[in-house]
C-alpha cells in the first residue's frame, strides 16, 4: 500500500492528513495560530512558522499512523492564497506575510487602476479591481513602505509557493493561485505584462507557474528530515485552498460547492471563461487544465463563528453555541450579524475597511439571538452569491458544503431556509486535505481519479423546511441595511 499527504496551510489553522492510496484518512494532525495584529487593520503573518508547523504536523501524523515512510509517495497542499511574503535568495521570508484579508494597499489600488482600468483588470485577470486584497497591490505597498526589502528581495511568494519552496528548494506556483495576483491573464494562462508594468514592480519577482499536480520536486534532505519522511517523497504543486477543496469533493457542471472555513467560498465549474456581466463573481482557473470557476466569497464564514466564540461567548465550544442557538427563534429576535469582519465579499463591489456587526439589538437580546444571527447572515450572504451566478449557471437546486462551518446540523439548516436550496453536506469535512491528496496521487501516477470516492459517501441532505417563507421576508429585511 502506498500513502500520500493532503496538507492544508490554512489561515489560521495547518492541517497534515495521510491517506491511503483510495483516498481514506489514516492519520493526521493539526496546529492552530493567532494571527498577527501590529495594529489596527493589519493582519500578519509569520511565513517562517507555515513551515516549520507544516513540518511538525506532517511528522506528527506518519508518527501516529506507524505507517513505515519509505511508503509515502507523495504529498501536496491546499493553501490560503493571496497572502503574500517577501523572500531573499537563500529562500529565507524577510518580513512577515500580509494576509489575505489585510486591505491596506488601497492606494497603491488606486494607482493601479488610474493606470489600468477596473474593466480590463477584470476581464482580463476575472478580479475585481475594486479590491484592494490582491497579491499585485500588497507587492506595491511593499515597494512604497519597504523600499530596502523590495530592492533586496528575489521573490514575493504566497503561501503555497514559500512551503513549496522550503519542501523542494524550487519556486513554483500553480495557475489557482497565481490567479489571486490580479496580474495574470487568464487567456493567456501567464503573468499579463501591462498590469505588472502599470504596477511598477518586477516582473522577476513572481515564480513560475505550473499545473496543480505536476511535480515540484522531491523533498530535500532538509526538509525530509523534519518532516519524517524520505527524499523519495514527490511534492505535488497545490493550489488555491478553495479550488482544491472542490477538486477534492469532486466539482462537476451542475454542483456547486460551498466550503465553510475562515472564509467561505462557492464555487461553480465552466468550461469556458465566462465573466460576470456586473463584475458581482471573480473568475478563475481551476486546478485543471481548461476549467475555470466562477467563485463567490463570504471574507467571515468560519471566521465570524470563531469570533463570536470567542468575544460573544466565551468558554462555549462550537458544540455548545449550536445547542444555544436552538433556543433563538427564525430571526434572532430583530438582530442581524453582517459578516464582514475582513470587509466585504462578493457580490458587493465595496471592499477596504471592514464595516461589519450587529444591528437590531434590544434589552430583549439573548446570547442565543446573537449566535443564531451570526449563522443568518452568513446564510443571507449565501442567497447574495447564489442569485449573483445564476446569471450564468441558471437556477441553483443543490449545495454541497464541507469544511468546519457544515458541521452544525442548525448551520445547514439554515442555509437551506435561507437559499431554497437541499444542502447536501460531507461528513468528511476537511475537503482541502483530500483535494491536495488527490493532486499528490495524480503527480505518483496513482489512481488520482477514483481516489477520495469512500470519504464522499457518507453524507447527509437538508432540505428547505416551511420556514422558507418567513426567511424569504427576513432576507429582504437584512438587505435594506446592506
Amino acid at each position: 500500500m502506498k500513502y500520500v499527504f493532503g496538507l492544508d496551510l490554512g489561515t489560521t489553522t495547518i492541517k497534515a492528513t495521510m491517506f491511503d492510496e483510495t483516498g481514506r484518512p489514516v492519520a493526521d494532525d493539526a496546529v492552530e495560530r493567532t494571527l498577527l495584529m501590529p495594529q489596527p487593520g493589519y493582519l500578519e503573518q509569520d511565513a517562517e512558522q507555515w513551515f516549520t508547523d507544516s513540518a511538525m504536523v506532517i511528522r506528527n501524523a506518519v508518527q501516529k499512523s506507524g505507517v513505515d515512510p519509505r511508503d509515502i509517495v507523495g504529498l501536496s497542499i491546499s493553501s490560503q492564497g493571496i497572502t503574500l511574503v517577501p523572500v531573499s535568495e537563500d529562500q529565507k521570508a524577510m518580513a512577515n506575510a500580509i494576509n489575505w484579508m489585510d486591505n491596506r494597499p488601497v492606494e497603491q489600488l488606486k494607482r493601479l487602476t488610474d493606470a489600468v482600468s477596473v474593466d480590463r483588470i477584470f476581464h482580463t485577470t476575472g478580479k475585481d479591481g475594486h479590491s484592494p486584497a490582491y497579491s499585485i497591490t500588497k507587492l506595491m505597498w511593499f515597494k512604497d513602505n519597504m523600499p530596502e526589502i523590495y530592492e533586496k528581495a528575489r521573490w514575493f511568494l504566497m503561501p503555497m509557493d514559500f512551503v513549496t519552496m522550503k519542501l523542494t528548494g524550487n519556486v513554483v506556483t500553480d495557475h489557482s493561485m497565481a490567479a489571486g495576483g490580479m496580474c495574470y491573464s487568464l487567456a493567456d494562462a501567464a503573468w499579463d505584462d501591462e498590469i505588472i508594468a502599470a504596477a511598477g514592480v518586477k516582473k522577476s519577482l513572481l515564480p513560475e507557474i505550473k499545473w496543480a499536480g505536476e511535480s515540484a520536486g522531491h523533498l530535500t534532505a532538509e526538509a525530509a528530515a523534519a518532516c519524517g519522511l524520505t527524499t523519495d517523497c514527490i511534492v505535488a504543486v497545490g493550489g488555491q485552498d478553495q479550488k482544491v477543496a472542490a477538486f477534492g469533493a469532486k466539482i462537476a457542471p451542475g454542483v456547486v460547492t460551498f466550503s465553510m472555513g475562515t472564509c467561505g467560498a462557492f464555487e461553480f465549474l465552466l468550461d469556458a471563461p465566462k465573466a460576470h456581466p456586473d463584475r458581482a463573481l471573480t473568475l478563475c482557473p481551476h486546478v485543471e487544465p481548461n476549467k475555470w470557476v466562477l467563485e463567490g466569497c463570504i471574507n467571515t464564514v468560519g471566521g465570524a463563528i470563531k469570533w463570536c466564540r470567542d468575544n460573544v461567548c466565551p468558554g462555549l465550544s462550537y458544540v455548545d453555541m449550536n445547542v444555544e442557538a436552538e433556543k433563538a427563534a427564525p430571526g434572532s429576535g430583530g438582530a442581524f450579524f453582517y459578516p464582514f469582519l475582513a470587509g466585504r465579499g462578493t457580490p458587493h463591489h465595496e471592499s477596504g475597511t471592514p464595516a461589519g456587526g450587529y444591528t437590531g439589538l434590544a434589552l430583549h437580546t439573548t446570547r442565543a439571538d446573537l449566535i443564531r444571527s451570526v449563522y443568518e447572515g452568513i446564510a443571507y450572504e449565501s442567497r447574495l452569491n447564489l442569485e449573483a451566478a445564476e446569471v450564468l449557471v441558471g437556477k441553483i437546486q443543490q449545495i454541497n458544503a464541507f469544511s468546519g462551518g457544515s458541521k452544525g446540523a442548525i448551520v445547514c439548516r439554515i442555509l437551506a431556509e435561507v437559499t431554497g436550496c437541499t444542502v447536501h453536506s460531507y461528513a468528511y469535512a476537511e475537503m482541502g486535505n483530500l483535494g491536495a491528496a488527490r493532486l499528490a496521487a495524480k503527480a505518483c501516477g496513482l489512481d488520482w481519479e477514483a481516489f477520495g470516492e469512500p470519504m464522499l459517501a457518507d453524507s447527509r441532505d437538508t432540505v428547505p423546511s416551511e420556514l422558507q417563507p418567513e426567511y424569504d421576508a427576513l432576507f429582504r429585511e437584512y438587505c435594506k441595511k446592506l
